[in-house]
């Protein structure tokens, strides 16, 4: 009895190590591949850009003509007006289909020379963004693009009395001398929050805007005495910022000092032509992305992510495998994720 009790232990022992040391096979871990938060976000930045621009186009001429990108199709002109009184311009939409393809309702408004935001002591100077030590406070009323509903609401303190922060753009300029020395240059600081049924966001940092081709003559005049010329510009952002994605998806984000994002004024993906009742003369719908750049990007608990703008094979991967997607100026960028690279398309 003892000898089969022992031989049980024996083939039971074996076997235990028999099992033990069994290989599992290996399990790959999943791939992650989740790029919509990225979408969400750069979404949220085009925003702001284009708002800080629409300032940028009236703070510098508030005649209808000159809203070359932001201001309306020639069938949506009753719908629309700028207004200059005093210290504060507004730009007002009403439904408005712009010349960018995008719907817009409500206004932006802009104060200037309120001595409390100022740098420095007001000189009654300040009249135009090009002026040094302008200031701009913006605010918006019920401003809606495509239908989402902007406003400067703080995402970070919703129960501090207004809930607004004060966003305001800040000519960076050194001096008032002429001709202009190096690239103008602005800040925007501030937050927004943005909402479309179901779905909400926010953006909250400090953002700087450089004219990369100031010293260009037809783009702005070396004595300062004419209107920058938007339509005509390329400028570049740097800077820093966090916020909420929809499902409340907290995020950070930095634009690259080494590599800002770019948008080229004379850029367009696609032409598309304006057929709109009533139109004469059709005229292009112009839309402008950000072609190049990258953006550093966290989101919740996920692995951090970079956003590449310039999608061009020489902007990412390498020699030997190099990343074969088109050129730049079409609105798609690429989501790095653990050295992988995800094209994306970004959303307008």
């Amino acid at each position: 009895m003892k000898k089969h009790s022992a031989l049980i232990c024996t083939t039971l022992a074996a076997s235990w190590v028999l099992f033990s040391c069994t290989k599992r096979p290996n399990v790959p871990p999943v791939a992650d591949t989740e790029v919509k938060t990225s979408i969400d976000v750069a979404f949220a930045t085009q925003i702001v850009s284009d708002i800080e621009m629409i300032c940028s186009f009236i703070g510098e001429d508030h005649s209808v003509g000159y809203q070359t990108v932001y201001g309306p199709v020639p069938a949506s002109l009753q719908s629309f007006s700028v207004i200059r009184a005093g210290n504060r311009i507004s730009i007002n939409y009403n439904n408005t289909l712009c010349r960018d393809g995008k719907v817009r309702d409500g206004s932006i408004w802009l104060y200037f020379k309120e001595a409390e935001y100022a740098s420095h002591p007001l000189t009654g100077n300040e009249n135009y963004m090009h002026d040094y030590n302008f200031t701009g406070r913006i605010t918006l009323e019920e401003y809606k693009v495509n239908g989402w509903l902007i406003d400067n609401k703080d995402f970070e303190n919703p129960n501090s009395g207004t809930n607004n922060t004060t966003v305001l753009i800040t000519n960076l300029r050194a001096d008032s001398k002429t001709p202009v020395s190096g690239n103008l240059q602005w800040t925007l600081s501030g937050g927004f929050t943005m909402r479309k049924d179901q779905d909400s966001m926010a953006w909250k940092g400090t953002i700087t805007k450089m004219l990369d081709n100031t010293s260009d003559t037809k783009v702005f005049a070396p004595n300062a005495q004419s209107p920058i010329n938007w339509g005509l510009a390329k400028i570049s952002y740097k800077g820093e910022a966090k916020g909420y994605t929809p499902g409340n998806i907290k995020y950070t984000i930095e634009y690259s000092g080494k590599t800002p994002l770019r948008r080229d004024f004379t850029c367009f993906p696609d032409k598309v032509n304006d057929v709109s009742p009533g139109t004469v003369n059709p005229n292009y719908l112009e839309f402008h992305p950000v072609i190049s750049g990258i953006a550093y990007f966290t989101s919740g608990n996920a692995y951090p992510r970079e956003i590449y703008y310039d999608n061009t094979q020489i902007s990412y991967g390498n020699e030997v495998n190099p990343v074969d997607l088109p050129a730049q100026c079409d609105n798609k960028a690429a989501v790095q994720i653990k050295g992988i690279f995800y094209p994306i398309d970004l959303r307008e």
